[in-house]
């Protein structure tokens, strides 16, 4: 398969920006608004379609937990015209706006089966979209990847317990708004616009494509694991002391009915 990231740059424009090279989150990517109760249809007559809006508490180890796994699911109902504001996208990238104790920061990034299921993110979370236009599906989740494992075990994420440090003596609970995300600053090479990010880009995608498959066979195996789960609680609900009880009753009692009936036929004869 070729990883080839092939891509045409404006040569005097390039030659201006690496002269002074600075970007940051906000240059490449838009923030998604959150879905917010109020925004929900109330009317039948108006044409809407259902959202699940997910939260911090839907996620585990950057993966969307099933809606049977999950407490408290929240689906709202928008009005259709309005649903594209907050549908989640393929290559979405969403952070909790509270900040956790430790040195990186949960997040997820919307793949192809995620965005078929019409989720939007909470008021709890920042959902950041990518700016470039001109990306394939493929790649624009690969970079979003890459960004997210920056912000989270990259340089970004030394900057955000940097934030953390300062805020941590003046609030109980730390947190960040879009703005604050979106002025962490950028290296070229995950500056889509810039040569850097061709090579990077290459290389990440094949690093992409193996994660992605691990996440799936964990998902496959989570599961795996709630069948068995339901299968052990069946066996016990079997073998607890009231179905026990309910089984020697419902046997003595066809044992009296068989005895009964041998009665009658000694009798006959």
């Amino acid at each position: 398969m070729d990883m080839t990231i092939e891509r045409k740059f404006d040569a005097a424009a390039m030659l201006g920006m690496l002269k002074k090279y600075e970007t940051t989150i906000g240059d490449l990517f838009a923030v998604v608004p959150p879905l917010m109760p109020r925004d929900s249809v109330k009317t039948a007559d108006i044409d809407g379609m259902t959202l699940r809006r997910i939260s911090a508490k839907d996620l585990m180890d950057g993966i969307l937990m099933p809606e049977d796994r999950v407490e408290g699911i929240e689906l709202i109902r928008v009005d259709a015209a309005k649903a594209d504001r907050y549908r989640l996208r393929a290559g979405d990238i969403l952070m909790p706006r509270i900040l956790p104790k430790h040195k990186y920061a949960d997040y997820m990034v919307v793949n192809v089966e995620y965005e078929e299921q019409d989720l939007a993110s909470s008021h709890n979370m920042i959902t950041i979209r990518p700016r470039a236009v001109d990306m394939a599906e493929r790649e624009r989740i690969a970079y979003s990847e890459m960004v997210a494992t920056y912000l989270t075990r990259g340089r970004g994420a030394e900057l955000i317990a940097k934030f953390l440090d300062v805020l941590e003596g003046t609030v109980k609970n730390p947190t960040w708004r879009p703005a604050e995300l979106q002025a962490i600053d950028v290296p070229p090479a995950l500056d889509y616009r810039t040569p850097d990010y061709a090579a990077y880009a290459s290389k990440f995608m094949e690093l992409y494509d193996i994660k992605r498959n691990a996440q799936a066979e964990y998902a496959e195996a989570l599961e795996r694991a709630e069948q068995v789960r339901k299968n052990v609680a069946a066996v016990l609900e079997k073998a607890s002391p009231a179905a026990l009880a309910a089984a020697a009753r419902k046997s003595a009692t066809a044992g009296k009915a068989d005895s009964r009936r041998g009665d009658a036929v000694k009798a006959r004869r």
